[in-house]
């Protein structure tokens, strides 16, 4: 259970993959927590219920993923000219 990294560890082992290969997605503090172990880069999105809580680790923290026409606004981090999170954005905070 979360916040321990077990599940991410988990699911890298039967994936066959590293941490160093992946990025979570996670929408509270004993989420990026459990991400954190397991050594994840981790994109936070807020909700009325996280909007308080400690991201610190995260690669960014967003209110929302954001569309073409309704653009996220960032709460921590940067979004390397972005204003929604595509594949594009992914790639530049996963190099990052």
């Amino acid at each position: 259970k979360k916040p321990a990294p077990d599940i991410y560890d988990f699911s890298l082992e039967k994936m066959n993959l590293k941490a160093e290969d992946c990025i979570a997605f996670e929408d509270s503090r004993n989420g990026i927590l459990s991400s954190l172990g397991a050594h994840l880069k981790t994109i936070i999105t807020t909700n009325d219920y996280t909007k308080d809580h400690d991201f610190s680790g995260a690669a960014i923290v967003l209110d929302q993923y954001g569309e073409p026409d309704s653009p996220f606004t960032v709460i921590e981090g940067d979004a390397h000219g972005f204003n929604y999170l595509n594949v594009d954005m992914i790639k530049a905070l996963y190099s990052a």
